[in-house]
């Protein structure tokens, strides 16, 4: 059996562990509403791993996601676009040509992809009424990435659009999300804050800054005109410091760059090298990008093909071709990377991958976890006030059973007495299964905190000395369970030892803690 597969079956089980605990409080009727939300909890978790793109409006959220998958298939344009909540899952064949609509009020219905962009974005009123029947649409993508994970493309906060606004505070109300990539512009504003303090009240309740990350986006147009990607650099490093109770990383990309290099042919870039070639020096080629008017034939037909074919913004273009003349790439492969590398988008899902893919397992379960502390919590208030309104009148009916003469209807009350009485006695049952079950979640999610910590830190470079065993310790964490491989296991358990007596003592007690670790799985 996977890694992958060990974690899902861990996730299967305690699914139906809370199912069992749902089946015992389904016998009453006051206790309805819980059971419910148990039971979605329970459904839910099996699911693909949710990550949400979230932010204020205009902030290139779409872009982002379509460079993540390396195809333009997330709604794009200058006005706001995107009116729906829009999931993109993994599909292959004719999925891939269509989207499904979830209503609210409907079955789904699936309908040709050409529709997306002619009934299902801008501003129209029949375009809003559309998007307020529907709970989210789902796109396709056969990129593999999607076969574990959701990606969750949103209406921006703050919109102009009131029904836009709308739609994205119902997203935050409502929608069970794992992971959150917040995305800010090179200006972060106080309400870039507040929106994302209060998504993470409501959309991930009770977590920290662990499964959320924020993104420096739309910074193309001031690397043009100050031309300094420090700059860039050095805005990302001054919001990741304000915003560290809130996020755990914040990183400068350009999505449409990254687009760019996943999507454009050699042949664009060789285009690209030989137009460059034409120019001897900067100044000149600078002074040509800034006044569109006054674009060469060449540099003209370069960037409508950037711009219909890849959806490349006109700063984005500019920089593009201002940064291929300071580098001098030799060809078109060379040319390429040296884009790649300036989107910043290598480090974006590096970190996506430290942080949420390779961790998804361990978050998942620590997310549903908590979910299901949350229903229990409610649950076991209400069962308290129940049991003791239930008491009060079993109190009232053995006073009046004790002053009643006639025998059948003492002997009717002294029944229904009984009968309530056996009614107290389940529903206290009840009450200490729940109790119990509140405080193993609470244990259970203070070492799921206490396995994000390790895992990360086992990404990092203080962790180096773990590096021969790394993949393998990782995998044995989320998995929960020791390698079936005899000789696996031993040089887990001999390499972490010998590493608790490092001189490092980070290193020492990260090993200790380790090894602590191992002997309880």
């Amino acid at each position: 059996m996977t890694e992958t597969l060990q974690a899902h079956e861990i996730q299967k089980g305690y699914c139906a562990s809370l199912n069992q605990l749902a089946d015992k409080m389904d016998a009453f009727l006051f206790l309805g509403k819980h059971v419910r939300a148990l039971r979605h909890v329970a459904g839910e978790a099996v699911q693909p791993f949710n990550v949400a793109v979230f932010g204020l409006m205009k902030m290139g959220k779409s872009t982002i996601i379509n460079a993540m998958i390396g195809r333009p298939l997330a709604i794009t344009g200058g006005e706001e676009k995107t009116a729906t909540i829009n999931r993109l899952s993994y599909g292959d064949g004719e999925q891939l040509n269509s989207f499904t609509v979830h209503w609210k009020d409907a079955q789904p219905e699936t309908f040709p992809l050409e529709d997306l962009q002619k009934k299902w974005t801008g501003k129209a009123p029949e375009v809003l009424k559309r998007a307020q029947r529907a709970k989210f649409l789902e796109l396709f993508s056969n990129v593999k990435l999607l076969k574990d994970i959701h990606i969750i493309d949103t209406p921006g906060t703050n919109s102009t659009v009131a029904e836009h606004e709308i739609v994205a505070q119902q997203f935050i109300s409502g929608q069970e999300t794992d992971a959150l990539v917040y995305v800010f512009s090179p200006n972060g504003r106080e309400k870039d804050e507040d929106a994302l303090s209060e998504f993470r009240k409501t959309c991930l309740p009770g977590s920290g800054p662990y499964n959320s990350v924020a993104v420096l986006h739309k910074w193309d147009d001031i690397y043009w005109t100050e031309g300094n990607i420090n700059d860039i650099k050095d805005k990302a490093a001054r919001l990741r410091e304000r915003m560290k109770d809130k996020v755990a990383d914040v990183l400068p990309i350009s999505a449409p760059l990254a687009l760019l290099t996943k999507m454009a042919p050699d042949s664009f870039w060789d285009s690209c090298l030989k137009t460059l070639a034409k120019y001897t020096n900067e100044g000149d080629l600078c002074y040509e990008l800034e006044g569109e008017d006054d674009w060469s034939c060449d540099i003209k037909r370069l960037y409508k093909q950037a711009h219909t074919e890849f959806d490349l913004p006109k700063a984005s273009f500019r920089i593009t071709l201002r940064e291929l003349f300071r580098k001098q790439p030799t060809d078109a492969s060379a040319a390429c990377e040296i884009i790649h590398k300036l989107s910043g988008f290598d480090n974006f899902e590096a970190m996506l991958d430290q942080r949420f893919f390779r961790q998804q397992a361990i978050i998942r379960l620590r997310n549903t976890r908590k979910r299901a502390q949350d229903c229990l919590n409610e649950a076991y208030l209400d069962i308290e006030h129940n049991k003791e309104t239930d008491g009060e009148k079993l109190e009232k009916m053995e006073r009046i059973a004790s002053e009643i003469h006639s025998p059948d209807l003492k002997n009717w009350l002294e029944s229904e007495i009984g009968q309530w009485k056996i009614k107290l006695h389940d529903l206290h049952i009840n009450y200490l299964a729940i109790d119990k079950k509140r405080f193993e979640i609470k244990d259970s999610i203070e070492k799921e905190d206490a396995k994000i910590e390790l895992t990360r830190w086992l990404s990092s470079p203080e962790a180096a000395p773990f590096a021969k065993i790394s993949d393998l310790l990782l995998k044995t964490i989320e998995a929960e369970r020791l390698p079936e491989d005899e000789d696996q296991e031993n040089r887990l358990f001999n390499t972490v030892a010998a590493l608790t007596q490092s001189p490092t003592p980070i290193v020492s007690s990260y090993a200790k803690e380790i090894l602590n670790l191992l002997h309880n799985l």
